[in-house]
Formats: structure tokens, sequence, C-alpha cells
């Protein structure tokens, strides 16, 4: 599976923001401009799913903490 796009919305200054994804991209604006609260959500997201993910296969096989 491969992400085309990440929205972002309601998070820090970003009020809606729609990413466009392709296998380099790169994140190109003013100061102040939200690039980082950009990658910041993503990150978020990110580490949300994994730590799901892995409560998930816990609960399936068992595994230790």
């Amino acid at each position: 599976m491969k992400l085309t796009k990440i929205i972002v919305e309601n998070f820090k200054g970003i009020v809606v923001a729609e990413l466009p994804l392709r296998d380099t991209t790169v994140l190109v604006g003013t100061n102040n401009s939200d690039k980082s609260s950009a990658l910041q959500a993503i990150h978020f997201a990110a580490r949300a799913m994994y730590k799901h993910l892995r409560q998930i296969s816990r609960q399936l096989y068992l595994l230790p903490i």
C-alpha cells in the first residue's frame, strides 16, 4: 500500500492542509508557514498507529509487553 496524500486538520496552526505525496516529497515555505507542524502531525499519527497495532498484536498473539 502506498500513501498518495495526507490530510491534516485542526493540528496546531493548521486548519486544513492536503499534502500530495510522491516517491520524494519536499516541504518548502516561508518561516512560520507550518512546515514543522505538518511533519509533527505525520509523526503523531504514525506513533498512534504504531501503538495501536502493537496493542492489537499483543492481544492476538499474547506477546509480553
